[in-house]
């Protein structure tokens, strides 16, 4: 076989001999990596502050200001901190509000208060990021 006749067959030979090759080299076992775990959240934990603990706490005026302190890790994204205050005589919602934020410590207040009325506050912190992640307390409160 004349050598011009061999080199045009090996020459494509050795192109697709050198592509399969290259294909195998990029491939790996065949199995995808596992992503690294994502840290599981911690439950909330919160206070408020003062804290009436059972007893009802006084507000001396319309409104009656306090501290929501988040006592555990926060989450990533943050709480959402909502606050409803409702009379205990006809359950009429008095004043609600909902903030969202990273903060350890938020003021917040609730406001409408009558003299000599009693009222329950709700107070719900939800992780933004884990609905799931919430807790409440509730405490009762009274206007002098």
């Amino acid at each position: 076989m004349p050598r011009q006749s061999m080199m045009r067959y090996l020459i494509p030979s050795l192109f697709i001999l050198l592509c399969t090759a290259m294909s195998y080299c990029g491939k790996k076992g065949g199995s995808t990596p596992t992503p690294p775990p994502v840290p599981a959240e911690e439950n909330l934990v919160f206070n408020v502050d003062p804290d009436p603990g059972t007893t009802t706490a006084a507000a001396l005026g319309a409104n009656y200001d306090f501290k929501v302190v988040i006592q555990s890790k926060m989450p990533a994204a943050g709480v959402k901190v909502d606050i409803a205050c409702t009379r205990d005589a006809d359950n009429a919602n008095i004043s609600s509000r909902s903030l969202t934020g990273s903060a350890t410590t938020v003021n917040t207040f609730v406001d409408n208060l009558q003299p000599g009325q009693l009222y329950t506050v709700k107070v719900t912190v939800t992780s933004v990021s884990k609905p799931s992640n919430t807790t409440s307390k509730t405490f009762k409160l009274a206007r002098k």
